[in-house]
């Protein structure tokens, strides 16, 4: 019954073709089509896996700008450019005593009113903090037309929508007897754009509300200092965590919107230690099995329909240790032993990798982006990927990469000791089980002796290339060194992390980091370099989330939970 048309973010309601009232028991429907039962056989439902959401209404009061538009620019027939336009649009502010008149009417509960005119009237309200969730507002017009579109930021004082050819903005065409629109998808802001674009007659805006939506979450627990800084470093990570908590946990509520498994076995192991909520965990594994490609390996986000799939080596290495950790924290064995013949398989695709040097020698990069092609990399971290700028240097990545050897080492101990926890059945494949042999070809071949560091890869001419944060501590957690070496290593890094020749870690790599730390009893190091790196964000009043990036850039999301470290660290720092 609902007339919606979508392109990318993009959703258009014509009123005019809504059947209003239609929810009302006398509502004549009797021209309306008979719904069909179709049998799928195939299909069996299970009880829900994962907490169930809550929504809430939260009227939104507070306008902080206004400024007059373009009336009705025109536009594809799509409405495929809504967004940019609404970010760029020539916007006159309105004079401050209109503002405040404005703003005291709308905060006394009364409607904004725009009369018929030759301009449109663009509105920006704060929420104060970000949430997920779905803008609904309430007007009265005849033929008038509202854009609408929640924001994670403002620049130069104005809402900043359009990223990456992302679409995030929605029309509504009004009509007599129609008065409200709900959006259909939920999206991560914390400022929401109204532009008001009057037809011949007046448009009044009466209400604007947000429906929140997160899961239903027991409370995290209580952490109180005196430490200003610490104190906002949890509270945004754990709104952050919060916040992009939907069916699933999700990478960021705004962009993707996905269950990507390398970042989700990290954000699940919180959730489970600081909620007290493990059934993101374990609907993480179940997912995982079900989405397991023939040749062993599963796509980066499980629910997404990518074609050409895309496939992240190092995360289905994750997903082994993620296993391991998730026997660690719950003890639940049955699902351990669920887990493992997956696990076989990815690691009899990487068997299948092995060359005569004793080590993984495999595309880091592959991007056959066509019908049938692939798409395979090995992300370790962003840096050199080029999916966002650094002002440090990438990782290098090459056909032999450190990070993804190391990462195979973590996985084959962590796959054994869960193995011999459930008495499983499942082996390693035999070209797999030496692992000693792996370290020590590791520390072979990616040593740089006159650096005394691990080199990120080694090229096609047998060169050494690249220093980064990210092979240090992954070479670390592999027990490539003994534990004293271990530490001269990672102390090196850090003394030259600034030197603008290192790649440093973003906040996704950040937990290999810290753990290796750990390790090697640098304890004391985790809080300054995490005061120090996520300053970037919280020296700014306005951030209530985590970003992805520690640099903050147009591409980037400004809420994702890899980011939320510092809760799981401070978790750990015997504070709470």
């Amino acid at each position: 019954a609902r007339r919606t048309w979508a392109t990318g973010w993009v959703e258009a309601f014509d009123s005019a073709k809504h059947p209003n009232g239609w929810t009302s028991p006398q509502f004549e429907d009797s021209t309306w089509a008979h719904p069909t039962v179709v049998e799928r056989n195939e299909v069996r439902l299970i009880k829900r896996g994962t907490p169930h959401l809550r929504e809430w209404r939260l009227p939104i009061k507070k306008l902080i700008h206004a400024a007059w538009v373009s009336p009705a620019p025109k536009l594809r027939s799509d409405l495929k450019g809504l967004a940019r336009l609404m970010d760029e649009e020539s916007w006159q502010a309105l004079a401050t005593d209109e503002l405040e008149r404005l703003q005291n009417d709308w905060g006394a509960g009364k409607a904004i009113r725009h009369e018929a005119r030759q301009s449109g009237l663009a509105l920006c309200f704060d929420l104060g903090l970000e949430w997920s969730g779905q803008p609904e507002f309430v007007v009265e017009t005849k033929d008038g037309i509202v854009d609408c579109y929640g924001t994670e930021l403002l620049k130069d004082g104005r809402p900043l929508a359009y990223k990456e050819d992302g679409e995030y903005a929605n029309r509504w065409y009004g009509s007599p007897g129609a008065d409200s629109f709900r959006t259909i998808n939920y999206n991560g802001f914390r400022y929401i754009l109204v532009v008001l674009r009057p037809g011949q007659s007046p448009i009044e805006l009466k209400e604007l509300s947000i429906w929140c939506r997160q899961a239903d979450l027991p409370e995290p627990p209580a952490f109180q200092t005196d430490d200003s800084e610490l104190q906002r470093l949890w509270d945004i990570s754990i709104h952050t965590l919060q916040v992009s908590t939907q069916e699933t946990p999700i990478d960021c509520p705004t962009r993707e919107q996905s269950l990507y498994i390398g970042d989700g076995v990290w954000n699940a192991l919180w959730m489970t230690r600081l909620f007290k909520e493990p059934r993101y965990f374990t609907h993480l594994f179940k997912s995982v099995k079900s989405v397991q490609h023939a040749n062993g390996l599963f796509p980066s986000a499980i629910f997404a329909s990518m074609e050409p799939p895309q496939y992240l080596l190092d995360y289905c290495l994750i997903f082994i240790w993620g296993i391991d950790l998730y026997r660690e924290e719950t003890g639940d064995l049955e699902t351990v032993a669920e887990m493992l013949p997956v696990a076989e398989r990815v690691l009899g695709w990487f068997a299948k990798e092995l060359s005569t040097n004793g080590l993984i020698e495999t595309n880091p990069k592959r991007m056959e982006c066509y019908p049938g092609g692939t798409i395979q990399i090995a992300f370790i971290d962003h840096p050199g990927v080029g999916w966002h700028y650094f002002p440090h240097p990438g990782i290098e990545r090459s056909y032999l990469l450190l990070a993804l050897n190391a990462l195979l080492i973590i996985a084959l101990e962590a796959f054994q000791r869960s193995s011999e926890a459930v008495k499983s059945t499942s082996q390693l494949p035999a070209a797999l089980t030496d692992i000693e042999n792996l370290k020590a070809s590791c520390k072979r071949f990616f040593w740089n002796t006159e650096g005394e560091y691990f080199a990120d890869c080694i090229n096609a001419e047998g060169k050494l290339l690249g220093w980064s944060e990210q092979s240090q501590a992954f070479a670390v957690l592999a027990g490539l060194l003994p534990q004293a070496q271990a530490r001269e290593v990672l102390e090196r890094t850090l003394n030259q992390r600034n030197n603008g020749q290192i790649c440093k870690c973003t906040p996704y790599a950040w937990i290999y980091l810290a753990e290796a730390l750990k390790y090697c009893g640098l304890h004391e190091k985790i809080l300054p370099l995490m005061r120090a790196d996520w300053s970037k964000m919280t020296r700014h009043d306005w951030v209530t989330t985590c970003w992805e990036t520690f640099e903050g850039t147009g591409g980037d999301s400004l809420c994702h939970p890899w980011s939320a470290l510092p809760a799981w660290i401070l978790s750990q720092e015997g504070l709470l």
